[in-house]
């Protein structure tokens, strides 16, 4: 055999080798890509039913935990709601202890101030009475006579006033220089005579006049009571005013004054009491009336000379 044919052989059979392998590497590459085609092909429904199976898995933890959650959260918000209305309780309740504190310390002062105003008041009185009494010292010595008629001016007044005292009253020891001052009070209205004040030299020829007259009943010409009373202060003359306008009510049966004081009889058989502002003939009043009040019950109509219970009923 040539050598060269032998080589050629040879080489040829080297080629066919070659390409063998390269057939067979395609060839195994075709299986495994066909395995893997299969395998791909034979495990993707159990991807599938893993991915839902974990979804599953997902939602029923996803459930617990919303359960979980809304627990804590309730027993959280419990728990706050009682701390809070722990702490409400604690702050009301102080609100409270220092409201009542306060309230109490307002009636402290309030009853502090009623004190201070009663006490004040009581000496007002006190100094408003030894004030009154003062005044009513001064005029210890006159009095005021009503309806006397006003003559020429009253230019011999005392003269007539001595007059009468002799020839009315009986009185020889009264003279013209036991008079010591005249005036008529205020101004004449409808011909009305205007009171007259007569101050006497001393206090005893003043009740010697006074009395007599009482007594002597005087009157005018045209049949004129003339009243001899004594001359009172401001005050004293509105609680007198008010006395007999009660008299008039029938709460109260009489009424005088005597040495410058205020006197009242309740009942025919009671004993004079004197009384010295209003507070006393207000609770006088309320005394009476709380006997029987429907007895001295007066018209509700408005009248000058009519005093109301409701007036002194407060």
């Amino acid at each position: 055999m040539p050598r060269g044919k032998g080589n050629q052989k040879k080489l040829s059979q080297e080629t066919t080798d070659t390409k063998k392998p390269k057939a067979d590497q395609h060839n195994q590459q075709g299986e495994q890509s066909s395995s893997e085609t299969n395998k791909s092909k034979h495990y993707k429904p159990q991807a599938k039913e893993f991915e839902e199976t974990n979804d599953d898995d997902q939602c029923k933890e996803t459930s617990i935990t919303m359960t979980e959650l809304h627990q804590i959260i309730k027993e959280q918000a419990g728990k706050l709601y009682q701390e809070m209305n722990a702490d409400n309780a604690k702050a009301l309740e102080e609100l409270q202890t220092r409201f009542k504190e306060y309230q109490e310390n307002q009636q402290r002062l309030v009853d502090n101030l009623r004190h201070e105003i009663a006490t004040k008041d009581a000496r007002l009185e006190q100094l408003e009475f030894k004030l009154d009494t003062l005044e009513q010292e001064k005029l210890k010595n006159t009095v005021r006579i009503v309806n006397l008629p006003e003559i020429d001016e009253d230019k011999d007044i005392k003269d007539n006033l001595a007059g009468i005292a002799k020839n009315n009253l009986k009185i020889d020891n009264i003279y013209k220089s036991d008079i010591v001052e005249t005036h008529r009070m205020g101004k004449q209205k409808n011909d009305k005579p205007r009171d007259l004040i007569v101050t006497f030299a001393s206090n005893e020829t003043r009740n010697s006049f006074r009395n007599k007259s009482q007594e002597a009943k005087l009157k005018t010409e045209n049949e004129t009571p003339v009243y001899v009373n004594d001359n009172l202060t401001l005050s004293r003359s509105k609680l007198f005013y008010d006395c007999r306008k009660w008299r008039k009510t029938k709460v109260i049966h009489s009424t005088w004054t005597q040495l410058g004081n205020v006197m009242i009889k309740m009942t025919d058989a009671s004993t004079p009491v004197a009384v010295y502002n209003h507070k006393e003939l207000r609770q006088l009043i309320q005394n009476r009336v709380s006997t029987g009040q429907e007895e001295y019950e007066i018209s509700d109509e408005e009248d000058s000379d009519k005093m109301h219970l409701s007036d002194y009923s407060n």
